[in-house]
């Protein structure tokens, strides 16, 4: 209730907030046509003339080079996916069968039982 600035743990402003999502596989060959990118920034300060820093060009560079596909030009290797084979012993898959079928699906109503009885 009592919202303050702390300059010792707190950052001073203007604060620029980003985020980059993805949606697909970007590194599956198959997939790739079908990836969805997006690029949010929080803070419209963040281009303006007064503030614009040479960090920040190079980051509105290297987004719109993410954004078209050209990966190359970032100077950043992606990884490669990785598939991987889990073998489970037979015990094992009985009980993680038992688990999602039975346990959690009860346990998940046991929860809604009690919230529902303290709202009630």
């Amino acid at each position: 209730s009592n919202v303050s600035f702390d300059p010792v743990s707190d950052s001073p402003k203007p604060l620029y907030i980003g985020a980059a999502v993805t949606r697909g596989k970007l590194n599956d060959q198959l997939t790739a046509p079908l990836v969805s990118k997006l690029v949010i920034l929080g803070n419209s300060d963040f281009l303006s003339a007064s503030n614009i820093r040479d960090e920040q060009l190079q980051y509105i560079a290297q987004v719109g080079s993410w954004l078209v596909g050209r990966e190359p030009l970032m100077n950043v290797k992606q990884s490669p996916n990785f598939r991987r084979k889990v073998f489970i012993a037979q015990a094992h898959k009985s009980f993680l069968n038992k688990l999602f079928v039975i346990i959690l699906p009860a346990m998940a109503f046991v929860i809604t039982g009690f919230v529902w009885n303290t709202r009630r």
